[in-house]
């Protein structure tokens, strides 16, 4: 297991694929035929010896909680294999609310798709400083959902959907924002509804963005909640 020709002790790495074919069943229960196998390297970077198919699969490698790499390993001949970890990509920009206006504290959030997500590999997540600059650290070769969201409210969300860490531009604008707000009770009982979850959904969308908030927040300490959607007047 290596980066850049440097052994890479204790790396974990998942291998992950689908087989051809039917999968069959194991003990009555039909199979998915998606691979799932994990191992860590030892302390001089070694792999241990792991049973995997003998299929083309992806190694996702976990080097850190945040720093991730694919590469696509040929099992077909049952070769001993080095496994590459190729350097994360930086993707720096600032947010803003027009071309000339930063937006300080938006948080981001990368959430990983494809063989990344078949890994298990967590969200990564960073926040913009007060003048609206960020980076953000993505596996090569990775896609991910990206989103940009105002804690604050002052602007709508602004979502990237599968691209690759290339994709994440450099200046990204969020859209105007209609802000909605109010409180939330339950009939009956005087405490206050602290950190309930408020979503906002597409009545209009189909498929995998009918289940996606538009936005999302949760409840302060004396019931209230805001938040804010695109605004519809607005291109």
């Amino acid at each position: 297991m290596k980066r850049g020709g440097t052994n890479q002790p204790g790396a974990k790495v998942t291998f992950v694929g689908a087989l051809p074919g039917v999968a069959g069943t194991i003990g009555g229960v039909s199979a998915t035929g998606s691979v799932h196998v994990t191992a860590t390297a030892n302390g001089a970077g070694v792999l241990p010896q792991t049973l995997v198919p003998h299929a083309v699969l992806s190694a996702v490698v976990e080097l850190s909680a945040t720093d991730y790499a694919l590469d696509t390993i040929d099992m077909t001949t049952c070769a001993a294999q080095t496994i590459d970890a190729p350097p994360l990509v930086t993707r720096s920009g600032t947010t803003q609310v027009d071309a000339t206006t930063p937006l300080g504290g938006v948080r981001i959030e990368a959430t990983p798709l494809g063989v990344l997500a078949q890994a298990e590999v967590q969200p990564i997540v960073t926040t913009a400083n007060s003048a609206g600059a960020f980076s953000i650290a993505l596996a090569a070769g990775g896609q991910y959902d990206v989103r940009f969201v105002d804690p604050q409210a002052r602007a709508a969300p602004f979502a990237l959907m599968s691209i690759a860490p290339a994709g994440v531009p450099a200046a990204v604008t969020l859209p105007k924002a209609m802000t909605i707000f109010g409180n939330v009770s339950v009939t009956g009982i005087a405490n206050p509804v602290v950190g309930a979850s408020v979503q906002l959904l597409c009545a209009s969308c189909t498929g995998v963005e009918a289940s996606r908030p538009v936005a999302a927040t949760a409840t302060d300490a004396a019931s209230n909640y805001r938040v804010a959607v695109p605004d519809p007047g607005t291109n």
